[in-house]
């Protein structure tokens, strides 16, 4: 009986350790390099306080769509749920909103990614239209020739990520200043939430997790705990690195000029290496993002077609996700935090925030789904204080675009 108990504890863990990776791989990437640049102006200690926040607002509506994930069949994604919950025009306007949120996270991952990998290739070349299509040709091959390859070349660059972001943190640790981390604004710190709710998305892989897991209720639920505190300590990390080592001005002026926040380690001029690592860090760390959020839309453009019946190659879908988001980066490449802004502001806001409330709303108190919480989980009105937040969200990120 004791070994049992130690073999399931073993799984049990084993599925834990998965799940939050997962969940951590899943949120970390090319967002965070937008994150200082949106968090600079209020301060290190405000963007402390705002990022906790949308970590745990993130938090709990990922618990809300994993409960209502678990009460769907096996194999369903975020359109058989909208479906099943909203009807068949929620399930068009969740779909709109898939490819309007990953559109522009492409766009941002482009913009961002194309300069730096034409300063890697070529002086000069990063000015150049040409590296935008360069870069996106090769990753378009990539995701063209399928989710093997994909997978392949993410872990090598995850790797890479990782082990970069580690130099970065340690080199950077010499240059930061006590005095760039004192600074603080409070009235500016929620100007920082669009960007914040892009980094912290990871719902998406939460009904995937839930077959993958099978359906462990425990360890789905400590999955999210332990994938987001995971991000939540990087972040927290990043920016007290890059905002205790550059300016202000600095960062103001790499996100006025569509650039990622690596840009402004520039500023220090005795750390040639600290610019370097951070531009290598940065360039795996789009280059990682892309290929996911670019598979997930190809392999959702087919799924959509072939419901309609209509037989589209793949060599046409990588078309229709690279071509116009280059067009877009090429004609305004300063469009990285825009874009980032946008993604999280309305697209994150929208179907990591209002979308579970809502099913969970609709769940429990019309369709009566068992509930195996306490009640006030599901209670009109604390449902309603998380869907004002989420709209909040998108009002920021409209005054902000205004």
């Amino acid at each position: 009986m004791n070994v049992t108990t130690l073999e399931t504890s073993k799984i049990s863990i084993s599925k834990l350790i998965s799940g939050s990776f997962l969940i951590a791989g899943t949120m970390i990437g090319a967002g965070m390099l937008g994150i200082p640049m949106s968090t600079a102006a209020s301060g290190f200690i405000p963007a402390c306080m705002t990022t906790f926040a949308v970590w745990f607002f993130m938090l709990v509506t990922g618990f809300l769509l994993l409960e209502v994930s678990l009460h769907m069949p096996k194999g369903s994604n975020f359109l058989s749920i909208s479906e099943h919950f909203l009807g068949k025009a929620g399930k068009y306007f969740i779909g709109a909103m898939f490819m309007f949120l990953y559109y522009c996270l492409i766009i941002a991952y482009i913009a961002g990614g194309a300069p730096l990998f034409g300063e890697l290739i070529g002086k000069g070349m990063h000015l150049s239209s040409f590296s935008y299509l360069i870069f996106s040709a090769i990753f378009g091959l990539v995701v063209y020739l399928g989710t093997k390859w994909v997978d392949r070349v993410n872990i090598v660059l995850t790797f890479i990520m990782f082990g970069l972001f580690f130099l970065v943190v340690i080199t950077g640790f010499n240059f930061v200043n006590p005095t760039n981390l004192a600074h603080h604004n409070f009235s500016k710190m929620f100007l920082s939430v669009p960007v914040l709710f892009g980094a912290f998305g990871y719902h998406n892989v939460i009904p995937t997790l839930c077959d993958y897991l099978e359906r462990d209720r425990k360890v789905l639920s400590l999955s999210l705990v332990f994938g987001t505190l995971i991000s939540l300590s990087i972040y927290i990390i990043w920016q007290q690195t890059v905002l205790g080592a550059v300016s202000i001005e600095a960062l103001q002026t790499a996100m006025d000029e569509g650039k990622t926040c690596v840009a402004a380690l520039q500023e220090i001029a005795s750390s040639s290496s600290l610019y370097r690592y951070g531009k290598y860090f940065a360039a795996a760390a789009l280059s990682t993002s892309l290929l996911g959020v670019s598979l997930s839309v190809v392999d959702f453009l087919h799924d959509g077609f072939t419901q309609k019946q209509i037989n589209v190659q793949r060599g046409l879908l990588c078309f229709l996700v690279f071509a116009p988001c280059a067009a877009f980066a090429i004609f305004n490449p300063t469009i990285f935090s825009k874009a980032l802004g946008l993604a999280g502001g309305v697209g994150e806001a929208i179907l990591n925030g209002i979308f579970p409330i809502s099913l969970v709303w609709v769940g429990f108190h019309y369709m009566k789904l068992p509930s195996e919480r306490m009640k006030y989980y599901y209670g009109k009105r604390y449902l309603t204080f998380l869907l004002l937040l989420g709209l909040l969200t998108v009002g920021i990120e409209i005054y902000d675009l205004l």
